[in-house]
């Protein structure tokens, strides 16, 4: 798992390639376990939309966390599409959480064209906020990612990449349900540590 404080990843040139990089990382440690292209890889991406990642006057704007984090999930679905950056587009899914999970995206896909309109379509409806809440709660989060990587066919590699602005308790029945589907869970924290968040993250082979 990855943290880093809130004074030095509030820039953008920082945000964006750093979650770039992490879900890239997610690809080549497929790779390199199972050889290229073996297995596809299917990829929930679970993003915090709490109320401390709101911009100043509410919900979005161009200098909110949350602003960065569609931002940065949008650069990697550029690199999804294209030719060489791996063999097989991963299938992606997108959620948002805070108090309730909400999905942003409709199921698995690999069209990314497709995903970051859903993605965009979802942040931008004002009801959004009122139906997930304000607060964190990892553990609906990571269960909602876990639920839904179960669907994914047997043959698939199993990611989910968490990304928040907090820490919040993380129950420990969370890495055993990820690890009897084979699931890896991996997180980002910005602003501060997240122990419960980061033994997860160990105990599923994580990032």
């Amino acid at each position: 798992m990855r943290t880093y404080s809130k004074k030095f990843w509030q820039e953008s040139w920082f945000l964006l390639p750093l979650v770039c990089l992490l879900i890239a990382l997610i690809g080549l440690t497929s790779f390199w376990g199972f050889g290229i292209g073996k297995p596809p890889v299917a990829v929930a991406i679970a993003l915090d939309l709490s109320s401390s990642t709101y911009a100043q006057g509410g919900w979005l704007g161009n200098e909110s966390t949350m602003t960065k984090e569609v931002q940065a999930v949008q650069a990697y679905l550029q690199e999804n599409s294209k030719t060489g950056f791996l063999e097989k587009p991963n299938d992606v899914l997108i959620f948002g959480f805070a108090n309730s999970v909400e999905p942003l995206t409709t199921g698995f896909q690999s069209d990314s064209q497709q995903v970051q309109t859903e993605l965009i379509q979802s942040v931008q409806n004002t009801s959004l906020p009122i139906r997930i809440g304000g607060g964190t709660n990892l553990d609906n989060a990571l269960q909602f990612g876990i639920n839904s990587l179960e669907n994914a066919p047997n043959n698939y590699c199993r990611e989910l990449l968490l990304v928040s602005d907090r820490d919040a308790p993380v129950d420990i029945n969370i890495s055993n349900n990820a690890i009897s589907r084979d699931i890896t869970i991996n997180g980002i924290i910005l602003g501060e540590s997240a122990p419960d968040l980061q033994r997860t993250v160990n105990a599923t082979g994580g990032l």
